[in-house]
């Protein structure tokens, strides 16, 4: 019975210890356990309990009877998401996910053939090609991580073929269309346009752009955070850049003088 499942939290250095009782062995009568180890905050280690709990409550044995929507369920919990993918990857697991048969299939018995048939009603719905490839991504991760659970053996995932995807080719604006933008901008933000321009950032490092990343005397901007939408009831959150690295880009004399011009 759900009820009767327990289970408990304990820090361990960086980590999370996860324990929960799974009932009595029924030869011995001995009380059993299951353990399981998550980094991350606090709020995760619990999401990643319940996650056990729910197993343990639905006659989970180390993921033999696991549904996808189980396995997808457990993933979710322990993964270390950005706000913004793990509020992308949860919408895209309820829309695409959850309400198919597939959700309901065992994971041990999915072949790459059932998730290429999942694709092809998904394009049939009206489902474009990219968001495809995102619950291919969602279902790729999800079973890897079964694989190191050793759920099962291989990821079926890596065998489907989501429908192929043209990306549509970007427009870089030509240098008179930038000084014109540019010229037209108050001063402020005629110099965030300009060293935007010139770093070639990634949209959420150049809105976390401040006047204390720009180092003049050295001639050098350093790229150290990025910006993100956390959704609803978080609002905008602060995180490291996409490779969790900091980097310094120089600038050259004409930037700098009109950084220099700009900051004065």
């Amino acid at each position: 019975m759900v009820a009767d499942v327990k289970g408990s939290i304990t820090k361990r250095g960086d980590a999370w210890r996860l324990r929960i009782d799974v009932g009595a062995d029924p030869t011995t009568g001995r009380r059993r356990y299951a353990s399981r180890t998550v980094h991350g905050a606090k709020s995760d280690a619990q999401n990643a309990l319940n996650a056990m709990l729910v197993e343990a409550a639905h006659g989970v044995r180390d993921g033999h009877d696991a549904t996808v929507r189980q396995l997808l369920d457990a993933w979710f919990a322990q993964a270390e998401l950005a706000a913004s993918t793990r509020r992308d990857y949860r919408s895209a697991m309820e829309q695409h996910l959850y309400d198919r048969p597939i959700a309901r299939q065992r994971v041990t018995a999915v072949r790459a053939h059932h998730l290429d048939a999942l694709y092809r009603q998904l394009a049939a719905a009206g489902l474009g090609a990219p968001r495809i490839h995102r619950v291919h991504s969602i279902l790729r991760v999800a079973f890897a991580q079964a694989v190191r659970w050793q759920w099962i053996h291989r990821n079926p995932a890596t065998d489907a073929r989501p429908p192929s995807t043209r990306r549509a080719p970007i427009r870089v604006p030509s240098p008179d269309e930038m000084r014109r933008l540019i010229d037209a901008a108050d001063t402020e933000f005629a110099a965030y346009l300009h060293l935007s321009a010139l770093l070639g950032a990634r949209r959420g490092e150049v809105c976390a752009f401040q006047w204390g990343d720009v180092d003049l005397e050295a001639g050098e901007v350093t790229i150290s955070r990025a910006l993100a939408d956390g959704g609803v009831g978080v609002g905008v959150v602060a995180k490291s850049t996409k490779t969790d690295r900091t980097r310094r880009v120089a600038l050259d004399s004409i930037s700098a003088a009109r950084l220099r011009s700009d900051a004065l």
